[in-house]
């Protein structure tokens, strides 16, 4: 028995979608915010408030997020781990940023919706 391509294509998995868009939402929420702090973080860095390998981890944090929501969107069960690492990174570095402060929110936001994208991948994994 041989199988067609559109077969394949029409037994690839279509439930992820309002997820998938779910977290890009999120994600352009979550980087909007970040750019409407970025003269804050700036000035914590400049006064030596916050090292600047807290800067690093919490941008290299945002884009595993931001890769993990493509990598979602295209695929229901890839971008798990880009969701776990963006977690711990931009986990570790919230208190580096005062998290009693408004400006830690938008890395707190990304990542609780980090960690609901692995979590999403993973029920999607199981799904299957």
């Amino acid at each position: 028995m041989t199988t067609s391509s559109s077969d394949l294509v029409s037994a690839r998995p279509r439930g992820h979608r309002p997820y998938a868009l779910g977290l890009l939402v999120l994600a352009l929420v979550q980087l909007l915010w970040a750019v409407r702090f970025h003269d804050t973080y700036a000035a914590l860095l400049s006064v030596g408030a916050v090292p600047p390998l807290v800067l690093f981890f919490s941008l290299l944090g945002c884009l595993l997020f931001y890769t993990g929501a493509i990598r979602f969107f295209f695929h229901p069960r890839k971008g798990r781990y880009f969701f776990l690492a963006a977690a711990v990174g931009l986990g570790l570095t919230i208190f580096s940023w005062r998290p009693v402060y408004v400006w830690t929110y938008p890395w707190m936001l990304g990542a609780a919706a980090a960690l609901l994208g692995a979590g999403l991948t993973r029920f999607l994994k199981a799904d299957q």
